[in-house]
């Protein structure tokens, strides 16, 4: 399905009855798709809603960029559009967990919970113009070189290609998103404050570390963590993408929220 939202066109699929919703929002390069494996094992007594972001997927893709408030504000326009009028659950991987957790610092009263499995926090000062120019090098030159040589050593080790299907799915995805869908999300994360984010959101907040990642490291998820009023956290035997390395445990811990 289609929504015309906050100025974008959304494909996104919902199911199940609603209320209790649960929003699945996936990582930068992932697409709905990512949560294929996630969705079959959750319980038929909860709503589901997942969605391309923009700049991913069937979504469209403006050529002029986006912020972090374009993200929230798609998302909070498409639960108007489903009639989603109760608090929400959030799960979100990676940038999509960044997306989860800035949606619950603007809209409190719409969110239940956050769980963000290796959320996106932002990039430190120092790093911002090595991801800036990261971001110019995607443009010009594609993402298969950053997918192969990067993306996949750092966030998919060989030690989680256990399943052969999941690491191709995995593949598929990246290297199916347009260039511009990355650039243009890698530089709002250079732009975004997720610091000025922390003491407005007051959810429960649950957030996940892949044993694997390292990216974004146990150190670096329990560190944001420190900066919210009620979180916990947790380390799992995943990486970067947890969705779609280890459905059953993003499931199970779904499961034990709900």
């Amino acid at each position: 399905m289609f929504a015309e939202v906050n100025g974008v066109s959304l494909h996104y699929q919902v199911s199940g009855p609603t209320p209790p919703l649960v929003v699945l929002v996936h990582e930068m390069g992932g697409t709905l798709g990512s949560w294929d494996e996630v969705v079959p094992l959750l319980p038929d007594t909860v709503g589901i809603l997942r969605y391309d972001l923009r700049g991913f997927g069937l979504s469209e893709k403006p050529a002029t960029g986006w912020s972090l408030d374009d993200l929230v504000g798609d998302l909070a326009g498409l639960l108007d559009h489903i009639g989603a009028d109760a608090p929400v659950t959030l799960v979100g991987g990676a940038v999509g967990g960044g997306v989860a957790l800035a949606f619950a610092a603007a809209h409190p009263a719409r969110c239940r919970q956050v769980i963000g499995l290796a959320p996106a926090t932002g990039v430190p000062p120092q790093g911002r113009p090595g991801v800036r120019a990261l971001a110019d090098s995607l443009e010009a030159d594609g993402v298969r070189h950053f997918v192969m040589t990067d993306t996949a050593p750092d966030a998919y080790p060989e030690v989680l290609r256990t399943r052969p299907e999941r690491f191709a799915r995995f593949l598929g995805l990246q290297l199916s998103s347009v260039p511009q869908g990355y650039a243009h999300t890698m530089r709002m994360l250079a732009a975004a404050d997720f610091d000025s984010l922390a003491p407005r959101i007051l959810c429960p907040v649950h957030l996940v570390a892949g044993r694997h990642d390292k990216r974004r490291t146990p150190e670096v998820v329990g560190g944001y963590a420190a900066r919210l009023t009620h979180a916990t956290t947790e380390t799992v035997e995943s990486g970067h993408f947890m969705a779609v390395q280890t459905p059953e445990i993003v499931a199970g811990l779904i499961r034990s929220r709900l």
